[in-house]
């Protein structure tokens, strides 16, 4: 397969050239979405050369300069040797080609009109629209299908809500969280007198990571918005959807955001589509390993953050719990929590580093995002960009 796995796994951030920035306009965020879950952004056409085949190897050439660098998932089109036209990771890049396998395509090359452009994860359609609205679903076979409503008419926030069901742009039943529970849910995008503001999403085929760095004061931390289906633990579980978001008047130091902060302690904004207990929705939260005495994580225990790596069987992520009820529900897809507190090494806040792990973990690609607050020591957190998910 030309991603390993058909992982529909992928990794968008604002230094991308040809990245939506949230600039405090008007729709914002309905850019940041359509360019990464519906059209894909940064298209280019290889020239010269354009691609040449060598021992299944394939290297596509830019005299300009590109910016796909490696483990980028592109998609080409244009390709006059159908078999090139698909979706594929980079394998390595320089400052004027970069290359992908691309087993069972013989030698040689391909001097079609080519584009190649940052690939999606498919499986998403903007449902309804109007002007700076839109709602978004997974039309994956196995997803609940639920609906994500986006109001991005403010200029430092988007109005964000779940629906079970929805009809029209405007039109709903069963939201979550319900106007009761949360009158104006939000995502916020910036504050009153900054832009424009670093920003990052991942996502596979029902699952949206979307992390806004809108407060670049000294001890404040990206929220870590999301959307989607978990991965649950029963597979006749077929309503396991969340969102979380906050309240679009608080920051994040009023803790009316918890969104980023994963203990049971922290709900407000978390939310089941469908609760375990009731029709309706319900809170959740995302339970970790406590790195913190001070935290009501599964182990709170331990005075310290572990070494690097983990001396557990030297690992240096877990997967974070989705629960429901005070009991797991599932998994939070492709969101890792490091083992131990940072590595020494300086991170900026674009800053995505690859970070192979030992066999003994069975090997993941890794986007490591610092100064977002999963826990009160470890203050980063990391998305497994290699997938599959689920």
């Amino acid at each position: 397969m030309a991603i390993e796995n058909g992982s529909t796994v992928r990794w968008f951030h604002s230094d991308m050239v040809g990245a939506p920035q949230i600039n405090r306009q008007a729709g914002d965020l309905i850019a940041i979405l359509d360019a990464c879950l519906i059209d894909g952004f940064g298209g280019a056409t290889p020239d010269g050369d354009k691609i040449t085949i060598s021992g299944e190897v394939a290297t596509v050439h830019f005299s300009g300069g590109h910016d796909f660098q490696t483990l980028a998932v592109i998609e080409i089109e244009g390709a006059s040797i159908p078999q090139l036209n698909d979706v594929w990771r980079v394998k390595s890049a320089t400052g004027s080609s970069f290359t992908f396998d691309c087993p069972g395509i013989p030698d040689g090359a391909d001097s079609g009109a080519i584009t190649v452009k940052r690939a999606t994860p498919g499986f998403w359609e903007k449902t309804f629209t109007d002007t700076n609205k839109a709602v978004y679903r997974s039309t994956h076979p196995d997803a609940t299908g639920f609906y994500m409503r986006v109001d991005s008419t403010p200029i430092d926030h988007a109005l964000v809500r779940g629906y079970v069901t929805m009809s029209d742009v405007d039109t709903g039943s069963r939201p979550f969280p319900s106007v009761s529970q949360m009158p104006n849910p939000a995502w916020k995008l910036s504050e009153s007198t900054s832009a424009p503001m670093y920003w990052s999403l991942f996502a596979d085929e029902s699952f949206i990571h979307f992390l806004p760095h809108w407060d670049v004061s000294p001890g404040e931390h990206p929220p870590v918005y999301q959307f989607g289906d978990v991965v649950t633990i029963n597979p006749l579980d077929t309503e396991g959807c969340v969102i979380a978001v906050q309240d679009k008047d608080e920051g994040e130091s009023s803790r009316g955001l918890h969104s980023n902060v994963y203990d049971k302690n922290k709900q407000s904004g978390c939310y089941w589509g469908v609760g375990a207990g009731t029709v309706g929705p319900e809170s959740f939260y995302r339970l970790g390993y406590s790195l913190d005495p001070r935290t009501s994580g599964l182990d709170t225990s331990s005075p310290a953050p572990h070494p690097y790596p983990h001396g557990g069987g030297y690992a240096f992520y877990r997967p974070i719990f989705a629960m429901n009820l005070d009991a797991p529900r599932g998994e939070i897809p492709g969101q890792l929590q490091p083992l131990q507190s940072r590595n020494g090494t300086t991170l900026t806040d674009t800053n995505f580093i690859h970070v192979p792990e030992p066999a003994e973990t069975q090997g993941l690609l890794v986007a490591m995002v610092t100064h977002c607050r999963v826990d009160y020591y470890s203050g980063h957190t990391a998305f497994d960009i290699g997938g599959p998910w689920r």
